[in-house]
């Protein structure tokens, strides 16, 4: 079923009120329940929030050298060129359909309403072991901040008993933290993530000048090590999970003033501010490292080079700005994950549908969507916890899980956008797109079989 309406391609007024974007809305047969309240900023803070250089890179530098060694840095150009490919093709969807629920309006609209339901079940079950792995990263970073941070035990390391079940207690209080920001006005939320956004991208700008500066090697020293093409394809996972979630600014377009401007160039902007970040992080790491050879890298991570660089006081100070990354991560998941809940429940596609619909007039945000989501995150971190077996820590199994099914998300809508009968566009990005996600899809999913024990 293809949806050719006028409204799906009819642009915002230059500075039309808020009532046109209602208009628009109601051209879809919704009505405005969400408050409509977020601007350019928030909307760019919500797609790169999701993404979380900081969190991410943090968490998987260590998984993509171990496998991948010095080489596994240009996995990260290659995978952001293939990335804003789908980037450029969930714009194109933004503009002409500035819905709630992104993925499963798009692929409802471009196909039908059971295609879409799969893709909005897929993106939301990916999202329950995506923000566990986000919030595990807590495991990371606080205990090296403070000693007081372990509460069970003494081995800090997350491959151990003491360490995975110390991340089990960190994620579940962040979650219950972020529900309660979930739950106020989404200005309060918006407000806290945006903050979030300006200290993880100047932290992450800090990161890599004093990386750069106390650089032990310079770009032009090549490094023999590490396994074989396949060892490297495996090591690009890493960047293939920090570059996912950057359709967040369109899960946010019911929030969105003028949706169809802004949301486009704030998916596009949020992905290339990410990958670009994390390409630099990943290069100032492996020019500052003390030692490419003494394993370290691969087990510790960027937290080693960081507090080896930079000092303990200093390295200290920015591992907390690396903790307020994480949670705010784990915030725009959340936030990210209720939207796809509300969505497809309006649509009557859940059971429950008319209680997890219903939006608080005085807060404009859906309650019952974030009282269901938390009671399934506690449980996905818990499932992490059990004593890690032969070394695979038990972040790195909630990770490869989410690696392999998150990016399974976008391939649904691109390939509903290629097969679509829809309106000609300027620009057509859905053939090399879905090419693109189905064949990155395909392979993360790797990791659970071949990696994890």
């Amino acid at each position: 079923m293809s949806v050719s309406a006028p409204s799906d391609i009819r642009p915002d007024p230059p500075d039309g009120p808020s009532g046109e974007d209602t208009a628009a809305l109601a051209g879809f047969g919704y009505r405005q329940e969400l408050h409509r309240s977020l601007g350019r900023y928030a909307s760019f803070a919500a797609g790169f929030s999701f993404i979380s250089v900081l969190t991410t890179v943090f968490q998987f530098f260590a998984f993509g050298y171990s496998f991948g060694g010095a080489r596994f840095f240009w996995t990260w150009p290659a995978v952001l060129i293939g990335q804003l490919l789908v980037a450029a093709c969930f714009a194109e969807l933004a503009a002409r359909y500035p819905i709630s629920g992104a993925v499963y309006q798009w692929s409802s609209r471009l196909s039908n309403k059971v295609f879409g339901w799969y893709a909005g079940w897929i993106m939301v079950l990916g999202q329950i072991v995506v923000v566990a792995a986000a919030a595990l990263a807590l495991q990371v970073v606080l205990p090296a901040v403070w000693s007081g941070f372990q509460m069970i035990g003494t081995d800090t390391s997350p491959v151990s008993s003491d360490g995975a079940a110390n991340a089990a207690v960190l994620g579940i209080a962040l979650l219950v933290v972020t529900t309660a920001v979930n739950l106020l006005d989404n200005r309060v939320m918006s407000l806290v993530n945006r903050i979030g956004v300006s200290a993880e991208i100047l932290g992450a700008l800090l990161i890599i000048v004093l990386l750069f500066t106390h650089a032990d090697r310079t770009p032009s020293v090549t490094v023999h090590g590490g396994g074989g093409a396949s060892a490297l394809f495996v090591g690009s996972f890493a960047a293939a999970y920090v570059m996912i979630g950057f359709d967040s600014a369109g899960e946010m377009s019911e929030e969105t003033r003028h949706p169809r401007r802004v949301a486009p160039r704030t998916i596009l902007s949020a992905l290339t501010a990410a990958g670009v970040l994390a390409s630099l992080l990943v290069l100032a790491a492996l020019l500052a490292a003390p030692s490419l050879t003494d394993g370290r890298l691969g087990t510790e991570g960027l937290s080693y080079v960081l507090t080896s660089r930079l000092g303990d006081g200093l390295g200290r100070v920015l591992l907390c700005d690396v903790a307020l990354a994480v949670a705010v991560a784990t915030l725009a998941i959340q936030t990210s994950a209720t939207r796809m809940l509300f969505s497809m429940a309006r649509d009557e596609a859940l059971p429950f549908s008319r209680t997890l619909a219903r939006v608080s007039p005085r807060t404009g945000q859906p309650r019952s969507p974030h009282w269901r989501w938390a009671s399934c995150r506690p449980l996905s971190c818990c499932s992490a916890s059990p004593p890690p077996r032969r070394g695979w820590p038990s972040a790195r199994r909630a990770s490869s899980c989410s690696t392999s099914r998150t990016p399974w998300s976008p391939a649904p809508s691109c390939c509903a956008a290629c097969a679509a009968n829809s309106p000609p566009a300027p620009t057509n990005w859905a053939t090399p797109p879905s090419r693109w996600a189905v064949g990155a899809s395909r392979s993360t999913r790797w990791p659970s079989s071949t990696a994890s024990p």
